[in-house]
């Protein structure tokens, strides 16, 4: 079910009928009202469609995974097809599951239902972090590429002149000169604002 790369890392891109999906909703222009099925009703769908299966109800383990979604792009599908095609999703989503509380909405139970489901799998947990990891890493590079951009593109003119000011001041004091008491460079340093 959690598919691996050849590097071991699980596979967190989308199967084709996934992305078939994904694509086809943000094509679609209008945003289609869904109402969220009530808890009772999610599992007694997936107890039916469990027995169809020759599966036992009394797995809850087993009983999740027929679970439908009721949230989301892939919304009517079980947790257990989510898995097996969106397994990045799937550990998106639970992350961000996992910093909400539950409340009585059957929305909300639906959601923490699919995170006991990803959490109940060590494999689930692992591709979590997997996720987890990933977006620091987008993040901590998205960071340094806007500050690296941030200072070395100066968009006013006031700007420029201090970044010219700044190379100045940085020429002076390699020089072996002191500089003028009443000097820019001896009595303050130019402060940047981002």
């Amino acid at each position: 079910m959690f598919k691996k790369s050849g590097s071991g890392k699980y596979n967190l891109r989308y199967s084709t009928e996934a992305q078939s999906i994904h694509s086809d909703s943000k094509q679609k222009s209008i945003v289609q009202y869904w109402r969220c099925k009530s808890e009772v009703d999610v599992k007694a769908r997936a107890a039916a469609q469990l027995k169809s299966l020759g599966g036992d109800p009394a797995n809850n383990i087993d009983l999740l995974g027929q679970y439908e979604l009721q949230f989301g792009v892939f919304r009517g599908k079980t947790f257990k097809w989510l898995v097996e095609n969106g397994l990045g999703y799937a550990a998106f989503v639970t992350l961000s599951f996992s910093k909400e509380t539950e409340s009585s909405s059957d929305l909300s139970k639906n959601k923490h239902a699919f995170l006991s489901y990803m959490r109940s799998f060590s494999d689930g947990r692992a591709a979590m972090l997997q996720k987890a990891r990933e977006k620091e890493l987008e993040k901590s590079k998205k960071v340094a590429t806007t500050s690296t951009n941030t200072r070395s593109t100066p968009t006013t003119s006031s700007q420029r002149s201090l970044v010219v000011s700044s190379a100045s001041l940085n020429h002076r004091q390699k020089t072996p000169e002191k500089p003028e008491k009443n000097s820019l460079a001896a009595t303050e340093s130019p402060s940047f604002t981002q």
